[in-house]
């Protein structure tokens, strides 16, 4: 961490203002601002079978640290450029559309190559040490047991990713550190 931090906070002279970052971190967070760091565990989620039909609901992601990402980045892009030795570089990867082999992208691709790729990908996101949560619900049942409970009206998909977020803070609230999560935003 810096020496300083600049706020962008303009007094009548027009100067700009420098706050030491021990002061600030202590104002932000009384706590640990007194050892002078903050780190902060990112996450990413994504959810499966929230449409109105779907039998499960399913939240699941990654959540860790900045090396962890940086590793995934790095690792991601090298398994895009040269996916599997003969084959084209990838735009992007969905794992979908790499089982099923289907797609521009994968419609060459035997069944060994598919299960090759799946696998990279797969130990891309476990050697980066980051931590694997994922929560499923049966729709059908929690549609039961719902009503009797104190939020009758909460959907599967809902307890899903209250179970998700619980865990992750858990573990970060162990690690004594903060936690930034992301969503998938696509349609």
């Amino acid at each position: 961490m810096g020496d300083v931090v600049l706020l962008h906070t303009q007094p009548e002279d027009g100067r700009m203002n420098y706050i030491p970052m021990r002061d600030w971190m202590q104002s932000l967070l009384p706590d640990r601002g007194q050892q002078g760091r903050m780190l902060v565990l990112e996450g990413y989620f994504d959810d499966s079978g929230t449409h109105d039909e779907a039998l499960v609901a399913v939240w699941g992601g990654v959540f860790g640290d900045t090396n962890s990402f940086a590793y995934i980045d790095l690792e991601w892009r090298k398994m895009l450029a040269e996916p599997l030795p003969g084959k084209p570089p990838l735009s992007q990867y969905k794992h979908a559309s790499c089982r099923a082999r289907k797609g521009d992208s994968f419609s060459s691709y035997s069944c060994d190559d598919s299960i090759a790729l799946m696998r990279r990908a797969a130990d891309i996101i476990i050697s980066s040490g980051v931590a694997i949560v994922s929560y499923g619900i049966d729709v059908t049942e929690w549609r039961e047991v719902a009503p009797n409970l104190v939020v009758p009206n909460m959907k599967a998909e809902a307890m899903a990713l209250g179970l998700c977020a619980k865990i992750s803070l858990s573990t970060a609230q162990e690690e004594g550190e903060l936690l930034t999560v992301h969503f998938d935003r696509t349609c």
